[in-house]
């Protein structure tokens, strides 16, 4: 035992979860050394009745006043930081790639160490799809996807919603139902234990991503519509579906033409719960109920459902592709091979779109 609780001072009816005494095991300390003058631990009189009496006392000789301190991390405190971050053990990431139609590499800052960083760009003519930067994870990977280099054309379409909606709009053609709006958002949504925790392109809380959110919206539908895509288009794109409420297929991809209410259903998920962002392929040339006479609108439809945990089914969709067949099936050309001529930049770094 390494405290001792006053019980007459302190209140338990109130904060007995507070002061629940655990076994060592439970604590994952094991044989690690106690620390009575951690950051993070209360002081002698947190949640007392009477100030003037602790509601603990360390079982051990050591100077009280120091308990509850908020000025400094203890010696403990740093070492175990490090042990969590592997501060002294970095890990190596991968020599990156580049793509057919990208430029060179550029290496920022202690390459390639946890925390160091690579930036991407395309040649002339070409869209950058994905992150044009990406660090290196305590788990010695870069984050998020490689980036690719979709050429530009009239057809080409790609949205990561860091900007703006780039023009997909609220459903409101089909005035028969009251569909709900989906939500351009960054970082956690409202609800807890459901939704992303961060963007697809960045996978930080800086990036956008569109969500609909289910609390308070038990059964109901969401719509968004893109408007005026040439047929025989093919799509990619990344969803997010976390929550005990999640339920599959509740996600789902229309084609219509001519503004108009007649629908044709192209595809639907059949992801479980997942906390991970997971790419989605449209690869046969998506047309509408009239076939290849006229221009096609794309809806993304998502159902909230209506289990005892509806609530805790946030969907999201991040990093829309729209182009053509062969670009989306092969990436344009993509070629795992390593980046020959790169640049090294020690320093500080702007992130740009």
């Amino acid at each position: 035992m390494v405290v001792a609780i006053n019980e007459l001072s302190c209140p338990f009816q109130d904060h007995h979860y507070d002061y629940e005494k655990m076994d060592i095991t439970e604590t994952g300390m094991n044989d690690k050394k106690y620390d009575y003058y951690s950051i993070m631990h209360y002081s002698t009189r947190t949640f007392a009745k009477d100030r003037q009496k602790p509601t603990f006392e360390p079982t051990q000789h050591i100077e009280m006043h120091n308990i509850g301190q908020r000025k400094y991390l203890s010696d403990i405190d740093i070492k175990g930081i490090h042990q969590l971050y592997q501060c002294g053990n970095p890990k190596v990431c991968a020599e990156p790639v580049i793509h057919t139609y990208g430029n060179p590499v550029v290496k920022l800052g202690n390459f390639p160490i946890t925390g160091s960083k690579v930036r991407y760009s395309c040649k002339n003519h070409y869209t950058m799809v994905g992150s044009p930067e990406r660090f290196c994870r305590n788990d010695a990977k870069w984050s998020g996807d490689d980036p690719y280099c979709l050429g530009s054309s009239a057809t080409n379409i790609y949205c990561n919603f860091d900007k703006d909606k780039c023009q997909w709009a609220s459903d409101s053609v089909n005035n028969r139902y009251q569909y709900g709006e989906w939500i351009r958002h960054s970082g956690t949504t409202d609800t807890d234990q459901t939704g992303p925790v961060f963007d697809h392109t960045w996978e930080t809380s800086d990036g956008y991503y569109m969500y609909i959110e289910s609390s308070q919206n038990r059964g109901k539908k969401f719509r968004m519509r893109l408007f005026d895509v040439p047929p025989g288009i093919c799509m990619s794109f990344y969803i997010h579906k976390y929550g005990k409420g999640i339920v599959p297929g509740s996600l789902r991809v229309f084609a219509s033409q001519n503004r108009g209410t007649r629908e044709k259903k192209i595809w639907h998920d059949n992801e479980i719960s997942s906390t991970d962002w997971k790419r989605q392929l449209i690869l046969t040339g998506i047309t509408g109920p009239y076939g290849m006479r006229a221009k096609v609108d794309i809806i993304f439809e998502a159902e909230v459902g209506t289990s005892t945990y509806y609530w805790d089914s946030d969907m999201a969709v991040d990093d829309i592709v729209i182009a053509t067949c062969s670009q989306i099936k092969d990436y344009d050309g993509w070629l795992n091979r390593q980046s020959k001529t790169t640049k090294t930049i020690v320093g500080s770094i702007a992130r740009f779109t």
